[in-house]
């Protein structure tokens, strides 16, 4: 595991973005259209490519630990806290 630390505020909004794009996709009510997304938002900046492959690279180290009960808590409750994020911000015009 050669990861690159966060370097800016930047690059650690980028992980977080991308952390939340996987969390996303992780969902079992995730559709195609949610991967294209994720894959356009990945595309959309070198910054954002780096996050993903780095969220990416991390999620596939997990392995056999992403079925871990502990494991599968965190991800309901970091599904929890976006969705409560998502409906206190109201949406872009």
């Amino acid at each position: 595991m050669n990861r690159k630390p966060i370097s800016s505020p930047a690059t650690a909004t980028a992980l977080a973005a991308a952390a939340e794009w996987l969390a996303r996709l992780q969902s079992t009510d995730a559709c195609p259209e949610t991967r294209e997304a994720a894959e356009r938002w990945a595309a959309a900046s070198p910054e954002n490519a780096q996050a993903w492959a780095q969220a990416n690279a991390l999620w596939s180290d997990l392995g056999d630990a992403a079925e871990d009960p502990r494991v599968i808590a965190l991800r309901i409750r970091a599904r929890a806290d976006l969705e409560a994020r998502r409906r206190r911000t109201p949406p872009s015009t």
